[in-house]
């Protein structure tokens, strides 16, 4: 069969940083594709210019981009976890009334699995597929609290932390301090996240190994959420 080369590479590229998970650099991706150092840069910086590949000035590093997300969601591999987790969560919904919400931990990124919306006039509503800063979230704060120590701290250091919230973390060591706290305790809590006016808690799912699947989620306005429902 003929094959473009170019296309060829660039793919072959692809599926490597898709498989590493997380930031990789140029000279390691070439190795491993066994392409020149400046052959796989300018494949990657057209990957990227694309949205397929996001850059990381920090790192020097290159991670999958939204539109290879979205593009997978066309064969959505992650209804597989929505199939299971759907009865647990119908039966949250059912018992409290109130937003629930399954997020997992893919290609270096917090991502909604499953979501039932509370009918109240005042309602937590999910509208991304994948979440930015994720430990906002108190489903996102128990999806980090699962992470290598390695990931936690290059997450910490590449987010904008200071903001409003009692639980809302302002420095790299505070948010490590609560993703330890979180693991330790078993489940998450997050209290007026920037100014919102939300209560959410989430605990995980985890498989028989104890690694994490899930983090299974409920949230609402404060306001409806007194310490009995907590």
């Amino acid at each position: 069969m003929n094959t473009i080369q170019a296309v060829d590479r660039a793919l072959r590229l692809l599926q490597e940083v898709a498989a590493r998970g997380d930031w990789v650099g140029v000279r390691e991706l070439a190795r491993a594709t066994e392409l020149k150092v400046p052959t796989a840069q300018n494949l990657l910086k057209t990957l990227q210019a694309n949205g397929f590949l996001e850059f990381d000035e920090r790192t020097r590093g290159y991670r999958i981009g939204l539109a290879a997300l979205r593009l997978a969601e066309a064969g959505d591999s992650l209804a597989r976890l929505a199939d299971f987790c759907r009865p647990q969560m119908e039966a949250l919904y059912q018992r409290f009334g109130e937003t629930v919400v399954a997020m997992t931990w893919s290609q270096g990124r917090a991502q909604v699995v499953h979501w039932l919306q509370s009918e109240h006039p005042l309602a937590v509503v999910h509208s991304q597929r994948v979440i930015d800063h994720p430990h906002l979230m108190a489903t996102g704060l128990v999806l980090l609290a699962y992470q290598s120590p390695e990931a936690q701290r290059s997450y910490a250091e590449g987010e904008p932390l200071a903001g409003p919230g009692e639980y809302t973390p302002a420095t790299v060591e505070e948010l490590l301090d609560l993703l330890d706290k979180v693991r330790r305790q078993g489940y998450a809590q997050t209290e007026n996240a920037q100014g919102t006016g939300i209560t959410a808690v989430a605990a995980p799912v985890v498989d028989a190994r104890g690694g994490l699947v899930l983090a299974i989620g409920c949230s609402a306005p404060t306001i409806r959420l007194d310490e009995n429902r907590l």
